[in-house]
């Protein structure tokens, strides 16, 4: 599952336009009046504007190989939240690490490496190298209930047994859903609670069609995956 376009809400967008093109130095790729799109790596990002707030949870996948480097140009730029003292959240379960950090709407940012892709890149670390979003926070009543909708009309499964109280991660190594109850605290230093906000979602599937996640302002659209 690839996560090919991302629709978020925000209550403030010039500030967030100058997060994502200046700070972590996205590509504009259009812009209006009430919204703006960037580009990270295969996925299109927008904001739009809202008079009322809303946080989210959103990974961006960075290469494995270069994860010291990323740690570094993140450092450079935003504060590393701290997660039990450190700065990484190592997943012997997800064979990955992650750092986390705030956006310019207080949006809990994360990037992530799997080292279970194959990776050879090389060099510095640049907003180029990101390669796409691959976590997008889904926050429900029900947590079970909303994985299995999923499961049964999208064919997704949990992403290796990382299902938990009030948490599920859905989708594969590539793209998930992380559909937490409401309320639930964020990782890493669990001060932010799960709410509720606007998201529209682009993902590659072998089945094209749309899917609304009912009483949830949620809208997943399913294209047939690129060859």
């Amino acid at each position: 599952m690839k996560i090919q376009t991302l629709f978020l809400a925000t209550s403030q967008l010039l500030n967030q336009k100058a997060f994502y093109t200046e700070v972590l130095g996205l590509p504009l790729v259009r812009e209006e009046t009430t919204s703006f799109t960037v580009q990270a790596g295969e996925t299109a990002l927008t904001f739009a504007a809202t008079g009322q707030e809303a946080i989210y949870h959103v990974a961006f996948m960075v290469p494995s190989a270069k994860w010291e480097r990323v740690k570094e140009w993140t450092r450079a730029r935003v504060p590393i939240l701290e997660y039990q003292g450190g700065e990484e959240f190592r997943s012997e379960n997800w064979n990955s690490a992650s750092i986390y950090f705030y956006d310019a709407a207080g949006n809990i940012l994360e990037f992530i490496a799997h080292y279970d892709l194959p990776d050879a890149s090389t060099g510095a670390f640049s907003s180029s190298d990101i390669l796409r979003v691959c976590e997008i926070g889904l926050v429900v009543g029900e947590v079970e209930e909303q994985e299995e909708k999923l499961k049964q009309e999208l064919h997704l499964d949990v992403y290796r047994n990382s299902r938990m109280e009030g948490f599920a991660a859905v989708g594969d190594i590539y793209g998930l859903f992380i559909v937490v109850k409401e309320g639930r605290l964020w990782l890493p230093n669990f001060v932010v609670p799960a709410t509720i906000a606007p998201v529209q979602v682009t993902i590659s599937g072998d089945q094209p069609g749309q899917y609304s996640i009912e009483p949830y302002p949620y809208t997943i659209d399913v294209v047939t995956a690129k060859k």
